[in-house]
């Protein structure tokens, strides 16, 4: 399976009027829980620690970003029992910081072509 991801910005009434376009889309939500030491020290180094919860399943990642310029990046994951299962960051000294919460509307416009559509709300906004 070949993947592309390519971001974009939408206004308001430009996802409004997709959603309108294409009742037919299937809706997934998902939670990303992340996790950093006080002073954001993995940001700082370039990596990521969260918690995903996705349709009742909850998997812990740690994201080494290895290259800005090209997006590579490194992950490693596990089940965890809940959000507050944190014992995959063990060592790492790591507390809660926000959480990011996404609704995705999957949408196929052909037999292998799926258009992902988010609505991302971080801390509130």
């Amino acid at each position: 399976m070949l993947e592309q991801e390519v971001k974009m910005l939408l206004s308001s009434c430009e996802y409004n009027l997709l959603v309108y376009r294409f009742p037919e889309a299937v809706s997934i939500r998902q939670v990303n829980y992340y996790f950093d030491t006080y002073d954001y020290k993995w940001h700082r180094n370039r990596v990521t620690c969260r918690i995903r919860e996705k349709a009742g399943n909850f998997e812990a990642t740690i994201k080494s970003h290895v290259n800005k310029s090209t997006g590579v990046s490194k992950e490693q994951t596990q089940q965890v029992q809940d959000r507050c299962d944190t014992s995959f960051f063990e060592d790492m000294n790591v507390d809660y910081q926000g959480k990011l919460v996404t609704e995705r509307l999957c949408i196929m416009l052909a037999d292998d072509i799926e258009v992902a559509i988010d609505r991302n709300v971080y801390l509130g906004m």
